[in-house]
């Protein structure tokens, strides 16, 4: 029996890995090699102190990183050259992940941004990501939603998750 307590204690720390930063880090570092030729800076940024234990979502590794790629493949591919794109991790319940990128949706997609088979001047897309982002966010009790600042010209998109509780 303490073999079977022991694998499930082991699975637990290892979705504890694919989750919050180490999750987000994964998915930029994929962005930035998929990424290269646009010369794209692609950070990630938290609102917590280095070397303590980074906030934890309650939700599913692999849905958690298909949505994150989703929306940071967006942000990479909307984004012009040699600009910056941003993942930013905030601790807090809910968990808020921010993705900004140098650009604005256009207005006449942005009521139907979420929607399926929408997109805007992008050959080959189908339309899907944002979409699936949204029911992915949505089957964890989260959402997506998104922010324009036109003056600015940048796009924020923005992610919450349930946030695990603090380890006792």
């Amino acid at each position: 029996m303490l073999q079977v307590t022991d694998m499930v204690n082991l699975s637990t720390e290892l979705y504890k890995i694919e989750t919050g930063k180490y999750l987000l880090r994964r998915v930029v570092e994929t962005a930035r090699a998929t990424y290269a030729g646009k010369q794209l800076v692609i950070a990630v940024d938290t609102d917590f102190d280095v070397g303590t234990d980074p906030p934890m979502g309650l939700g599913d590794a692999m849905l958690s990183y298909s949505l994150l790629n989703n929306l940071i493949k967006n942000a990479c591919e909307a984004a012009p050259e040699r600009s910056r794109v941003s993942a930013a991790l905030f601790a807090g319940s809910p968990l808020r992940i921010e993705i900004v990128n140098k650009g604005v949706i256009p207005e006449a997609v942005r009521p139907r941004f979420f929607d399926k088979f929408v997109t805007d001047g992008k050959s080959g897309g189908t339309g899907l990501g944002t979409y699936s982002a949204r029911l992915l966010a949505r089957a964890q009790h989260g959402e997506v939603a998104f922010a324009v600042d036109d003056e600015e010209q940048h796009t924020t998109l923005i992610v919450t998750l349930p946030a695990a509780p603090p380890e006792a």
